[in-house]
């Protein structure tokens, strides 16, 4: 019997089994998250609810949402992906555009990030991140001919990147602004820019993040952005306002010494520190296991990293390779920014730990993400 290639194809990688490795650490930090996730949110979660459990009964919800999403993911050939780029962008776009708009996106903390259906509510900027990686991969799979072309390399593909942006940063949101900058920077370095090309791009990002910096703070002193860099240099000249949640999670760190306190033991959870279970649960980790808890954590995220890098080295073409270095760059670029904040070398960015931190949109879409990674997995030569 003769069977086409695309067949052929689809027969040779249900042949092939998910990276065991891989597969297992996001298992671990999914458990991990939801456990510590119970620990970190339960005092607030009756302080302001009245029900210890209403944080992490939405995790739980929110994680079974993910896995089905992941597993459908793993199943949807990745190929097939790339009739889907310019769907899922035009959508992207909608939707940030209608994050925007009152009425239907909702504001929180001056922020205008999510748009509400009846009780549920989604983060759009996750969609971005999708994205932008779908298509800058797909792009440069097609076009990879021309990276000596400045216009067709770097002009075309940033013309649908940098409205995308736009739509992000005036949320505002310029953290996950920032972190979709840097993905796509890393796709294109990956797809074979050129260096003079690549460092004017970074030239003109970085540029542009000052400008839009000095602007909010020449047209509004005091907002949150210049507030939250001049606590990065001093949490201690407002330790009782800005300074407050640095301040306390250097104080968990310190408490959790070598071995923890124990699992639910943590003092900082108690109302002291804000977002204890969200942007902020791996002091909670550092509280209650301590150097080792840490080192643990951080160990899992290593071999996830490196696993998924292997992956992309082995992906049989170069929009896999593309993909799923983008979305690992993505995943390894976000623990570094939280781990980074949490332990005072960053300025608060208000990046979640992934799988780890408690949230819906965030958790479903690194769900997605790593099914796909596990989809390109199974074609590759084990």
């Amino acid at each position: 019997m003769d069977f086409s290639l695309e067949q052929q194809e689809q027969l040779e990688q249900g042949k092939n089994k998910v990276d065991h490795v891989f597969f297992l650490c996001v298992v671990i930090l999914c458990l991990f998250g939801f456990v510590m996730d119970f620990s970190a949110s339960f005092v607030s979660a009756s302080e302001l609810h009245h029900d210890r459990f209403f944080f992490i009964k939405k995790h739980f919800f929110f994680m079974i949402v993910g896995i089905g999403v992941m597993m459908l993911m793993g199943k949807l050939e990745y190929k097939k992906l790339q009739k889907w780029v310019f769907p899922i962008f035009a959508i992207t776009m909608v939707l940030l555009i209608m994050t925007l708009i009152p009425g239907v996106g909702r504001a929180s903390h001056g922020a205008r990030r999510w748009i509400g259906i009846g009780p549920l509510s989604f983060q759009t900027s996750e969609f971005a991140k999708y994205a932008v990686i779908l298509f800058l991969s797909n792009y440069y799979y097609k076009y990879s001919e021309h990276r000596d072309s400045f216009k067709k390399f770097i002009i075309t593909p940033m013309f649908f990147v940098i409205p995308m942006l736009g739509l992000v940063v005036i949320q505002p949101n310029l953290s996950t602004t920032m972190l979709i900058a840097l993905v796509a920077g890393s796709i294109l370095f990956t797809a074979g820019a050129r260096l003079k090309h690549f460092g004017l791009i970074a030239l003109v990002g970085i540029g542009a993040i000052i400008a839009i910096v000095a602007y909010k703070q020449m047209t509004s002193p005091g907002n949150y952005w210049m507030d939250r860099i001049n606590t990065f240099l001093d949490p201690w000249k407002d330790p009782e306002g800005n300074g407050w949640q640095i301040i306390q999670s250097y104080m968990a760190f310190y408490s959790g010494g070598f071995f923890g306190a124990g699992f639910g033991q943590g003092m900082q959870k108690l109302m002291y520190l804000p977002e204890a279970h969200n942007d902020f649960i791996f002091a909670v980790i550092a509280e209650e296991f301590g150097f080792i808890g840490v080192l643990g954590t951080l160990a899992v995220f290593f071999i996830l990293i490196y696993r998924g890098i292997r992956i992309a080295l082995k992906a049989k073409d170069l929009f896999a390779r593309l993909l799923v270095f983008g979305i690992i760059f993505m995943i390894s670029t976000q623990v570094l920014f939280n781990v980074g904040v949490v332990l005072g070398l960053l300025p608060v960015t208000g990046l979640a730990l992934p799988f780890v931190s408690y949230g819906g949109t965030a958790l479903i879409s690194f769900m997605g993400f790593m099914g796909i990674v596990l989809n390109v997995s199974r074609s590759i030569d084990k």
